[in-house]
């Protein structure tokens, strides 16, 4: 889900179920201006950010960055100017492993975070 907050960004908010977790957040030109991600559990997952239009298709789409998570780790990250990069639409995955090409499932609540983007 997706809300205004602060001067016009948006926020979405989520928390990992037993899957790979893809969602398409908003479609058309974003900046991510910041995100904050908590693991923990004791074992190491992956946010995975793509330039998409539609929903991402994990294994297949090649993600803009990946953000690793080791385990019981948490990784915050804030930039005043938006980070640019998504003129299609801003997607997001999270998987068990860095790869590419990886599809393993995270746990039910192994991610809980949430991206800042306008």
């Amino acid at each position: 889900a997706s809300a205004t907050v602060g001067s016009g960004t948006l926020s979405y908010n989520f928390r990992s179920a037993a899957s790979t977790n893809v969602a398409l957040i908003l479609t058309g030109s974003r900046r991510l201006y910041g995100y904050s991600f908590y693991n923990p559990s004791a074992t190491a997952a992956v946010v995975k950010f793509y330039n998409k239009a539609t929903a991402p298709v994990v294994a297949t789409d090649v993600p803009v960055f990946v953000v690793p998570l080791p385990a019981t780790s948490e990784r915050i990250y804030w930039n005043l100017f938006g980070k640019q990069g998504f003129n299609l639409g801003l997607g997001i995955a999270c998987t068990g492993l860095i790869a590419n090409t990886d599809a393993t499932s995270t746990a039910v609540d192994q991610i809980i975070g949430h991206v800042d983007y306008i």
